[in-house]
């Protein structure tokens, strides 16, 4: 009677959502890590229905967050409102609501991100001609544009390597990989990486971030992969007899063996 869905994976762990599958409210979490077999159950917040999520891990302290933002109820969601940002912290075992989103500056919630204190949000305008990239204090809770990306720029992904925020966006039918970084002022810098100029390229199907790679899964090829370190691409062919088939999401996973307790 259970409905278990693979929603995210960050620092070598990976999150699942269990609902209700005649009425698909979420009922809880689960957070494991595959390497050390180890697993927890969350439950306790106030979200029913998911829109995006994400999971943070401190590698010094092992703590890890998950960010869950959505709706508490079904007519919220089939209005269109803006969802609701929930945080989960292991240190304390406990939800908190660090972001009441429900107005139009957070109309088109598309993706969230946790680093280092700082939330992302890739929301868009409500006639979908920008798409910007926000950024949330999680001590003073101040919001800023961090980020704005026009001409009906579309959102795909977001993604960390080495405690900096990549996303890769969409414009004008040119896929492109954008890296932020925070300079020594605290002033936020945007990197130009690369982009796909192949027409293949630009067919993929899903793209996620981990480990040092963009991964860009297609449908019946290889997988491309971009290397966040040293910027070069290659392809990366499936095991022999396990393809992939229309309607899958892969999601990138970067081993550890970061314990998690129940």
């Amino acid at each position: 009677s259970k409905h278990v869905v693979l929603e995210a994976s960050g620092g070598g762990i990976l999150l699942f959502s269990k609902s209700n599958l005649a009425s698909r409210l979420l009922e809880a979490f689960f957070v494991c890590n595959p390497i050390t077999k180890q697993w927890c159950e969350i439950k306790g917040g106030l979200i029913r229905f998911i829109c995006v999520t994400c999971v943070d891990v401190d590698h010094q302290t092992l703590d890890f967050n998950v960010v869950v933002a959505g709706w508490i109820n079904r007519s919220d969601r089939h209005m269109g409102k803006a969802p609701l940002i929930e945080i989960y912290d292991s240190r304390n075992h406990s939800w908190s609501v660090r972001l009441d989103s429900r107005d139009d500056t957070f109309f088109q919630l598309r993706g969230v991100a946790l680093i280092r204190d700082t939330l992302y949000l890739a929301v868009y305008s409500r006639n979908f001609a920008n798409l910007e990239i926000l950024s949330l204090d999680m001590d003073d809770r101040g919001t800023k544009v961090s980020g704005e990306f026009g001409d009906g720029s579309k959102f795909h992904c977001f993604g960390q390597y080495r405690g900096n925020l990549t996303v890769v966006v969409q414009t004008i039918k040119v896929i492109e990989i954008w890296q932020l970084k925070q300079q020594a002022n605290c002033i936020d810098k945007w990197m130009f990486l690369d982009r796909l100029v192949d027409e293949k390229l630009n067919a993929f199907s899903t793209a996620a971030v981990a480990g040092g790679f963009v991964l860009f899964n297609y449908y019946d090829e290889p997988i491309a992969l971009y290397n966040l370190f040293d910027q070069t691409w290659q392809w990366v062919d499936y095991p022999p007899g396990r393809k992939y088939w229309l309607g899958m999401r892969p999601l990138a996973f970067e081993p550890s063996f970061i314990p998690v307790t129940n």
